[in-house]
């Protein structure tokens, strides 16, 4: 119940807040499962227009940038240690092909994973 003379859109901010957070957390569990917006969206109850706008604002990213995140330090981790081949790792950590998660990876590491893979195990 709100308190009395509270702004309804500080309730509404806090829940949001809430159910961004409980998306995040789901993010974080369940990395390889293939996540969509749509599907991220139904989890917070709201249209996915409204999820990526209330997302970015509780995150400071957007939801694809954040998921695609988790998913490439989820990699890392795999490449750093395991001896996986880097196209089953591709598909573990929620990426279509390698070349999807190849071309991510540059972009947010800098180098490729087969190249991350060699420095860290040196």
């Amino acid at each position: 119940m709100a308190a009395p003379g509270a702004p309804k859109s500080c309730y509404r901010d806090a829940a949001v807040r809430t159910r961004v957070q409980r998306v995040c957390d789901w993010i974080e569990a369940d990395l390889g499962g293939g996540l969509s917006i749509a599907e991220l969206a139904r989890e917070a109850h709201l249209s996915p227009y409204h999820f990526s706008r209330a997302f970015k604002t509780a995150t400071g990213v957007l939801p694809h940038n954040y998921l695609t995140a988790w998913r490439i330090e989820y990699a890392k981790e795999l490449l750093a240690t395991s001896e996986m081949p880097m196209s089953e790792i591709a598909l573990e950590v929620g990426f279509s092909s390698q070349t999807h998660l190849t071309n991510c990876f540059h972009r947010l590491v800098g180098v490729t994973p087969g190249e991350f893979r060699r420095r860290s195990l040196s």
